[in-house]
């Protein structure tokens, strides 16, 4: 975002004047070129039209906003009602309403979306962090299916679409309209991972981990069976989701790792603003990690993405329980200084005053400044792998560069002509982060290639176990 514009869109959010604005201008005009590339992305839209939809969004208020992403929302969930029919009618199946298929109580009907959709669970498994406009395409290519099959990925393709518009409707979160969409994409999705995650060889639950007087809801995302296994606690950012982080993480599910994956303390539907003390969170679920059945409790890493990094790397200076971790995009000075409030549209800068309690940019720039990590680097004595785009419009990147230059045995890659978290990049990055946590982790001889995905098109045919509904844990 050029000089010029970064003080109008600070001008427009310190006047609140915002949404009058964009009524004339559009959305887009606010927005950093980042978060088109980052939804575009994981939804598998085109581009062009992805952006012609923010162009058509003419307004940030809670209504407005969300309305519009919400009608496309419903098209793709209309879309995949219709493609379902034609399995259902294939297989003798009898499909309930779209409405009480996919409402408030879909997780019942996680089970008879398994029989009518988890031979095609590659599709989803295999989509990775950008899968393209084409992906339905590509996917069925050389496999001689018919109609239904077909109508099988197409289902699975328009329902992730649904999941991802959602998710749009929600960003950034903190008012009451976006959080009704933040729940929707939500539920969706653990129903979609629900049905799935037996026909992908893993074991998938929703879990509630007590921490403090917060309560944690998390996936944990393990491979079937017994066996203990080194594990991820993935986090994401300020208006992050679990969603975002898991649907490109279910490539790498063979690579013999666990994972558990949350949001960061302060967003969405977190019940207390985020601070340092915020720390203890984490280490909370590092307890319920370090006591799981299925966790090597001496082979636990930490991977965090924008905030998240953020807090990888001060988990790495206060917990000697990681053995590795992985920051992206992570701020940690510079990033919490007041030139960093400079750009940052009215909804964002609302959805960080509700994150850390605070109601004005003063406030908010007080409040950040204190989570400071300059003087917490020496206490790092792990090694981290610190990723980010060289030209990051949203976090200063000497940010980046200052913690891999602090920290001892710390590796930098910095990709060139690349925005915040490297999203031009996501593909070869991701792949040589899991390499890396893996030689990290993994250790006692294990020789586990983390880019190994063994597609199997036997799964066109199996039939695996009835998924179980994802159960909330404590």
């Amino acid at each position: 975002m050029r000089p010029l514009r970064r003080a109008l869109v600070t001008a427009c959010a310190l006047t609140k004047t915002t949404d009058l604005v964009a009524r004339y201008t559009g959305a887009r005009w606010f927005l950093p070129e980042v978060l088109v590339h980052r939804f575009a992305g994981l939804g598998g839209f085109e581009i062009a039209e992805f952006t012609a939809q923010i162009d058509n969004a003419r307004s940030f208020s809670d209504q407005g906003w969300t309305e519009h992403w919400e009608r496309l929302a419903a098209d793709r969930t209309a879309t995949a009602y219709r493609a379902l029919t034609v399995v259902a009618a294939e297989r003798g199946e009898r499909l309930p309403q779209s409405d009480v298929l996919f409402g408030a109580d879909a997780m019942m009907f996680a089970e008879l979306l398994g029989r009518l959709l988890g031979p095609a669970a590659e599709f989803v498994g295999d989509r990775g962090p950008a899968p393209g406009a084409d992906a339905v395409e590509r996917f069925l290519s050389g496999r001689p299916v018919d109609a239904g099959e077909r109508s099988m990925v197409v289902a699975l393709d328009v329902l992730v679409k649904a999941i991802v518009y959602h998710l749009v409707a929600a960003w950034p979160g903190a008012t009451a309209a976006r959080l009704r969409a933040y729940r929707t994409s939500r539920r969706l999705f653990e129903v979609l991972l629900t049905a799935l995650g037996p026909w992908l060889g893993v074991e998938v639950e929703a879990v509630e981990i007590p921490a403090g007087s917060e309560i944690v809801r998390a996936i944990t995302v393990f491979p079937t069976g017994t066996r203990r296994c080194p594990v991820l606690l993935v986090t994401n950012g300020l208006d992050g989701t679990v969603q975002e982080l898991v649907l490109p993480l279910l490539k790498y599910r063979n690579a013999g790792l666990g994972m558990l994956i949350m949001e960061m303390p302060g967003s969405y539907t977190a019940p207390r603003p985020m601070s340092a003390a915020s720390e203890e969170v984490y280490r909370s679920v590092l307890d319920y990690l370090s006591a799981h059945r299925r966790v090597d409790a001496g082979r636990i890493a930490m991977f965090g993405m924008s905030f998240g990094g953020y807090w990888a790397a001060r988990l790495a200076a206060v917990d000697a329980r990681l053995r590795c971790a992985v920051c992206v995009g992570t701020p940690t000075h510079r990033g919490f200084g007041p030139a960093a409030a400079i750009g940052m549209p009215q909804p964002v800068l609302r959805a960080m005053g509700a994150a850390v309690g605070a109601g004005s940019m003063l406030g908010i720039g007080g409040k950040l400044a204190a989570l400071s990590l300059r003087g917490m680097y020496q206490r790092i004595g792990i090694p981290l792998l610190v990723v980010n785009g060289e030209h990051d419009a949203v976090i200063d990147v000497r940010d980046s560069m200052e913690l891999a230059a602090a920290v001892p045995g710390a590796t930098l890659r910095l990709y060139p002509d690349d925005d915040h978290c490297a999203p031009g990049h996501f593909v070869d990055w991701l792949d040589d982060a899991v390499a890396w946590l893996w030689r990290g982790i993994g250790g006692r001889g294990e020789t586990v290639d983390p880019h190994r995905l063994d597609r199997r098109d036997s799964r066109w045919t199996c039939s695996p176990a009835v998924p179980a509904p994802l159960a909330a844990r404590n």
